[in-house]
């Protein structure tokens, strides 16, 4: 037979084990929001520097190749979709706006 004491102590347990299993899960959710912030900063890091150095690579061309044309337009995509604008942007549209040579097949 449980007596009102031993309710009240397993109800007690129960609470205890509960918001140990609540802390838990909030300490492992935060770890993963740090390291989700970790491979954000990575990621456009990532994404500066390609299509920084594809800009640098694109800029002696007086025309670009249909493909470099559809390769920049891929990385600037990415590059704005992160956030990532300013100098980005001007340089996009200066060397998008030269001429197009289709590629011969």
């Amino acid at each position: 037979m449980v007596t009102g004491a031993t309710t009240i102590i397993i109800n007690s347990i129960l609470s205890a084990c509960g918001a140990a299993i609540f802390a838990g899960i909030c300490v492992w959710v935060k770890s993963l929001y740090k390291k989700s912030k970790s491979y954000d900063k990575a990621l456009k890091a990532l994404a500066h520097d390609a299509f920084y150095r594809y800009c640098r690579y694109l800029e002696p061309c007086e025309t670009l190749r249909s493909s470099e044309s559809e390769n920049l337009t891929y990385l600037y995509e990415g590059y704005h979709s992160l956030g990532l604008n300013g100098t980005g942007d001007k340089m996009y549209k200066q060397i998008s706006s030269k001429p197009i040579r289709m590629e011969k097949n």
